[in-house]
């Protein structure tokens, strides 16, 4: 089976799935299978789609995005890949946008990397805050020039977060990271 996690989300005129994978490399054209594994550090590449969008002329942002060692949302113990739809800027060198809040898919890339205390074999997981965003009604495209922009004030009913998990395999001579609150280190032992 692929890897690909649906959501609905509600904006303006109905409701969309939205689909989460894991891409086999940058080209973006073939989901990556269940056991798909990716080694420290290749970039593993993330594809958010919106299904049904067809016609509305809505576009597919990803606004945050982070990692953690278990499936779940809230763990302290993350790391950041996107903040308001750009690339983490304390980790710009491992982060890339492809593509966001410009089309039906949201697409974009991060080194592979193994937490502290990880199993081997042990899944990690990543989570999106997606948003359906109308062109018409609001910038869609994060600009990512080091301006911040506006949060907008009203409750966003039209974005959810999914999540899916992801096979890393260590390589030697790379550590691994050791996160907390989105805070980052890595951590290098003799056998690493």
């Amino acid at each position: 089976g692929t890897h690909s996690y649906e959501v609905e989300l509600e904006a303006g005129e109905g409701s969309f799935d939205v689909t989460m994978a894991v891409y086999e490399d940058n080209s973006f054209t073939k989901v990556a299978d269940t056991d798909y594994e990716v080694a420290v550090p290749d970039h593993v590449n993330v594809g958010v789609s919106g299904n049904n969008l067809a016609d509305t002329g809505y576009t597919v942002v990803a606004k945050n995005c982070w990692v953690t060692p278990d499936d779940d949302v809230n763990n302290p113990i993350k790391y950041d890949a996107l903040i308001d739809g750009c690339p983490n800027p304390d980790d710009v060198d491992n982060v890339l946008v492809i593509e966001n809040g410009v089309g039906n898919q949201a697409r974009f890339s991060f080194a592979s990397f193994q937490f502290v205390g990880q199993d081997p074999g042990q899944l990690i997981y990543g989570h999106c805050e997606v948003h359906i965003c109308d062109p018409n009604a609001e910038a869609c495209a994060p600009s990512c020039d080091g301006s911040r922009k506006r949060r907008n004030a009203d409750d966003d009913t039209s974005s959810t977060v999914v999540s899916f998990g992801m096979n890393v395999a260590p390589t030697a001579g790379h550590c691994k990271r050791e996160c907390l609150d989105g805070v980052c280190q890595d951590k290098c032992t003799r056998q690493d």
